[in-house]
This record gives C-alpha cells, sequence and structure tokens, in this order.
C-alpha cells in the first residue's frame, strides 16, 4: 500500500469500528427499553450509515411504534 494511502485507510477502519460499536450500543439500548424512541432512532442511522437500508426503515418505523406523536 502506498504511503500516502495508509494514514486515510487506517482512519477509515478506525472509524468503521466506532460505527459498529455504536449500532452495538444503540442495539443493548433497544433490548433494554425497546419503548425509547431514540435507541430506534440510533439503530436505524448506524443501518443506514453501514448501507442497510431495509433494516433502517423497520428500525425507523419501531420508533415511530415507540413514540407515534412525534414524527
Amino acid at each position: 500500500m502506498p504511503v500516502k494511502t495508509k494514514r486515510p485507510f487506517a482512519l477509515g477502519m478506525i472509524l468503521l469500528a466506532i460505527a459498529a460499536l455504536a449500532a452495538d450500543a444503540f442495539e443493548q439500548a433497544g433490548k433494554q427499553a425497546p419503548q425509547d424512541a431514540l435507541a430506534w432512532l440510533g439503530l436505524g442511522t448506524a443501518a443506514v450509515v453501514a448501507g442497510d437500508d431495509a433494516a433502517a426503515q423497520n428500525y425507523y418505523r419501531q420508533a415511530l411504534k415507540a413514540d407515534p406523536k412525534n414524527k
């Protein structure tokens, strides 16, 4: 790997790991408090970042189910 790409690549790998950790944290929050719309919203956003639009839609639906007045 050329020296020019080592730092951006390493940064990208770190950010991917952080995104995965965030998704895990939101998942734990959703399990502990399924009525918490913010946990589902966080999971939906993490799914969008991961490129999983179908999962994101499901999580956003769960957020609306948990807090139907928050549209």
